[in-house]
């Protein structure tokens, strides 16, 4: 079962060859075109059923474990049963309803609710690259974040480098919101002097 385990061909990342070609998954044959022909954005944009719904199996569409498998992975089912919208073949309808709650009691434990400090500050490790949405946010080599342009604006414009009171950013962001980037390590305490 690949609940859990989302596929994030086409939808995060893309595949560059040697030779400029572009593909959605390192496993696939099959490229959009070439780098070195078209842009990024366009190419991008030709990997839109990756992200649109539409290669996700019609057994899946219904199936309570699509939120958290996404249908599971595109290129295992091509190498199976010759279509990108085919089962994958690794899952097993009958472990549905366990690894559903296996993953849901997952997101619990992890979960565990945000106690705010007085203060918060971004992260100073945090990397961070300009995209034409915003940014893509890594922290110890993992992507933990893409962000819009007012979100890549108030981190990295307005925060960034100076302490904050969590009652004045309540003001202006919403706590929910606040608590997710403090999950994901983005915002942390800041030191008391």
């Amino acid at each position: 079962m690949t609940v859990g385990k989302r596929c994030s061909a086409g939808v995060t990342v893309a595949v560059v060859s040697s030779r400029g070609d572009v593909r959605a998954c390192t496993h696939l044959q099959e490229s959009v075109g070439n780098l070195l022909i078209e842009n990024l954005p366009t190419l991008w944009n030709k990997m839109r059923s990756w992200r649109d719904g539409s290669l996700i199996p019609s057994i899946c569409r219904e199936c309570k474990a699509l939120a958290v498998c996404g249908g599971g992975c595109r290129a295992e089912a091509q190498a199976c049963y010759g279509e990108l919208n085919a089962r994958d073949p690794l899952i097993n309808e009958e472990d549905i309803e366990s690894a559903v709650s296996e993953y849901w009691l997952y997101q619990s434990e992890r979960r565990h609710p945000i106690k705010f400090p007085s203060s918060v500050v971004v992260n100073p490790e945090i990397r961070w690259r300009s995209e034409a949405f915003g940014s893509a946010c890594f922290l110890e080599n993992r992507c933990v974040g893409l962000f819009n342009n007012d979100t890549t604006r108030l981190l990295f414009t307005d925060l960034f480098g100076k302490a904050h009171h969590i009652v004045e950013l309540e003001k202006s962001v919403p706590k929910s919101f606040l608590a997710e980037l403090m999950w994901k390590r983005v915002l942390i305490e800041a030191e008391r002097r």
